[in-house]
């Protein structure tokens, strides 16, 4: 009981850490749905985080509990633009969804790809959308960017070059 009463704390410390470390200029809202390449895409939240903080209780081989603590910084002068996305694939066929072709836009027009590997979010119990190139079903979870900080404050677009068309989906506060 008293190592179930220790995990829930840490869980429940992790939680708080993780949502301190995140600060959004304003509550972002779900954005439209956008079609393209047999693919509907959506924006349910984002926002910009300076760091992201967890603790995980970790059982020794003697039994004993320790805490762990992890964090994750962008280089200095950056900050990490996590968003979560619902992608549905919306009829047959091999089109796929290719994270080359998506990118992160600033009002200035510097593009900004995908995070090399943000796997490190599932650390931080973010569901992650995986980072190869989807062909069917439905897929959610976040993504991350790695931006400088002064272009988290300006007008965000996220900008997919499908095969027909281009989509551009404005991060809206």
């Amino acid at each position: 009981m008293i190592r179930y009463r220790k995990t829930l704390l840490c869980v429940i410390i992790s939680a708080i850490f993780l949502f301190t470390a995140c600060k959004n200029n304003e509550e972002s809202k779900p954005s439209a749905i956008h079609t393209v390449d047999a693919w509907a895409i959506q924006i349910l939240h984002w926002e910009a985080a300076s760091r992201l903080n967890a603790t995980r209780a970790v059982e020794r081989y003697n039994g004993t509990q320790e805490t762990i603590a992890h964090e994750e910084k962008p280089k200095e002068g950056d900050v990490f633009l996590l968003i979560e996305l619902k992608l549905e694939k919306q009829n047959f066929g091999n089109t796929t969804f290719d994270w080359e072709r998506l990118y992160l836009e600033d009002a200035k027009g510097v593009q900004y790809n995908r995070h090399s590997n943000d796997s490190f979010l599932t650390i931080y119990r973010l569901p992650r959308i995986k980072a190869v190139p989807l062909t069917f079903g439905n897929n959610s979870g976040y993504i991350c960017f790695e931006i400088p900080e002064s272009a988290s404050k300006s007008a965000l677009t996220l900008v997919y070059k499908g095969i027909e068309r281009i989509i551009r989906i404005p991060l809206s506060s």
